[in-house]
């Protein structure tokens, strides 16, 4: 699935599901990978000098990692954003695979701590937003009040989704 699905937790979410109808499996892969539209919407702001085309390949590129990088001013091309793709592919793949490989040598219990990571992940790059200044600080907030939110509210499996994309659709009217 990593060499075609390039959506972390997308992936994570599908292996959970997996005993789920595949119609729920796709839909919630799917909803997962909608944070990517107001990333990608936002592009036109981030890259401004940068021709359509090139925004595309951008996109096409483009994961939560590069996403902040970007937001954050520390990649400023589409060459560059490319080059973190170059970059995180081949080790996203063969880290899938080592993992594979290497899950039933582990403990359970260590397993099971393994699912908070999506959570600490996000953190980091909410983080990592926030350090770029007020405006950004204060989307990294509301997106975690956002999300704590719909945790509270939603059903655990499309809490995240839900909160993903509108989290990325306030960063992109706050970045305007």
């Amino acid at each position: 699935m990593s060499v075609i699905a390039w959506s972390g937790t997308a992936q994570l979410a599908a292996v959970t599901l997996l005993a789920q109808p595949l119609a729920v499996v796709f839909l919630s892969s799917l909803l997962l990978s909608l944070r990517f539209l107001p990333m990608s919407l936002a592009l036109a702001g981030l890259l401004p000098h940068a021709p359509r085309s090139r925004r595309v390949v951008a996109a096409i590129c483009m994961v939560d990692t590069t996403f902040a990088l970007l937001a954050a001013g520390r990649v400023g091309t589409v060459a560059a954003m490319v080059g973190t793709w170059l970059a995180q592919y081949p080790a996203w793949v063969a880290g899938t695979a080592v993992g594979v490989l290497a899950a039933p040598l582990l403990p359970a219990r260590l397993l099971e701590a393994s699912d908070g990571l999506i959570a600490v992940i996000f953190a980091v790059l909410a983080v990592e937003a926030a350090a770029a200044g007020r405006r950004e600080a204060a989307v990294a907030v509301a997106a975690g009040a956002g999300v704590a939110a719909a945790m509270l509210v939603l059903p655990g499996s499309i809490a995240l989704p839900v909160a993903a994309v509108l989290a990325g659709a306030l960063g992109t009217v706050v970045r305007r």
